[in-house]
């Protein structure tokens, strides 16, 4: 049954939008509830990355910031508040339950400008949920 229903949405999907949409879609879902990996993410246009993460909290951050490293502490709890305390952010970090562009952080990682997708993002997860698009301008 479940795949009769994969086919049809499948198949609506494609008729009231398009095929592209179509792949677009399952990207976005396989990035947000599915196993996908950070090389799915890269893969990403600037413009996907935006409509994937449409409606998702967004912060914008200097680039500068991450001409040299950040501590991811940092990057998260004073630049962009994704954490509203530097100790609930510690707490998670130690918890194993963020993520920086679909990898686990530690308290000892740092972020600079290679971790940018396309020059531009930086995907934070904390938890299984909740996702924040960060743009570096």
């Amino acid at each position: 049954m479940r795949k009769l229903q994969k086919a049809l949405a499948n198949d609506i999907t494609t008729r009231v939008h398009s095929a592209e949409d179509l792949k677009r879609a399952i990207a976005a879902s396989e990035i947000l509830f599915g196993q996908s990996t950070a090389e799915g993410l890269k893969s990403l246009s600037n413009e996907e990355i935006v409509d994937v993460f449409e409606g998702v909290p967004t912060f914008e951050i200097s680039k500068t910031l991450l001409d040299n490293e950040v501590e991811v502490l940092s990057l998260l709890a004073e630049a962009t508040n994704i954490f509203p305390s530097k100790g609930e952010a510690k707490r998670s970090l130690q918890e194993n339950a963020v993520s920086i562009n679909k990898n686990k952080v530690t308290l000892e990682s740092k972020v600079n400008a290679t971790d940018l997708l396309n020059g531009q993002y930086i995907l934070a997860q904390k938890g299984k949920k909740n996702y924040y698009l960060i743009r570096a301008k």
